[in-house]
C-alpha cells in the first residue's frame, strides 16, 4: 500500500510538473516523461505481482491527464511494463548500459504503439507519420535521463518514515 501511495504521489508531482513548467521545454515534439521512465523503474525492480497494481494506478491518473482518448496511456504503460519484466526474466539489466539500452527499446515500442492505437482509434495516419520524425530524439532522451530519474525513483519508492525522522547521533568534536 505504502509504494501505491507513493507511486501516486510521484506521479500527480511529474504530471503537474510536465504540464506547467516543462511544458515549455525548448524542444517542442521530444519532451520529458517521468512517468513513463517510472513505469520502466518499477520494471526493472519489481516484481510483477509488486510492480503491475503501481503501474496501473500511475497509468490511470496519466491517462486522465492526457489529451489522447482514455486508455490509450494505460495500454502503452501496462504494454511497457510487460517488456521491461519480460526482458529482465531473460536478460541482465543492473547495469547502467543495459538499462539505457532497454528504456530506449522500451521507448521506441511505445511511442509506435501509441501512434499505432490512435491512428486506428482516430482513423488519421499523421500519428504515424509524426512518429516517424520524433521516436528516435525521445528514445534516446528518454534512455539518457532514464540513467537518471530510475535510480531517483528507486530510492523514493525506498523511503520510509524510519530514515526520514530517525534520530541522529550526537557528534562530539
Amino acid at each position: 500500500m505504502k509504494k501505491i501511495i507513493l507511486t501516486i504521489l510521484w506521479t500527480v508531482f511529474w504530471l503537474t510538473l510536465q504540464s506547467t513548467v516543462l511544458a515549455h521545454f525548448p524542444s517542442d515534439p521530444v519532451r520529458l516523461d517521468a512517468v513513463f521512465l517510472s513505469v520502466v523503474a518499477i520494471g526493472f525492480f519489481q516484481e510483477f505481482n509488486s510492480g503491475f497494481l503501481p503501474v496501473f494506478f500511475m497509468s490511470i491518473i496519466a491517462d486522465a491527464a492526457a489529451y489522447a482518448p482514455f486508455g490509450i496511456v494505460t495500454s502503452v504503460y501496462i504494454i511497457s511494463f510487460c517488456i521491461i519484466r519480460f526482458a529482465t526474466s531473460t536478460i541482465y539489466s543492473n547495469s547502467v548500459l543495459a538499462r539505457l539500452v532497454w528504456t530506449t527499446i522500451v521507448s521506441v515500442i511505445a511511442l509506435w504503439t501509441e501512434s499505432l492505437l490512435l491512428t486506428l482509434i482516430l482513423k488519421n495516419p499523421s500519428f504515424m507519420i509524426k512518429t516517424l520524425f520524433t521516436f528516435v530524439p525521445q528514445s534516446v532522451l528518454n534512455g539518457v535521463l532514464g540513467m537518471a530519474l530510475i535510480p531517483l525513483f528507486i530510492g523514493y519508492l525506498n523511503l520510509s518514515w524510519q530514515k526520514l525522522f530517525r534520530k541522529k547521533g550526537l557528534v562530539l568534536h
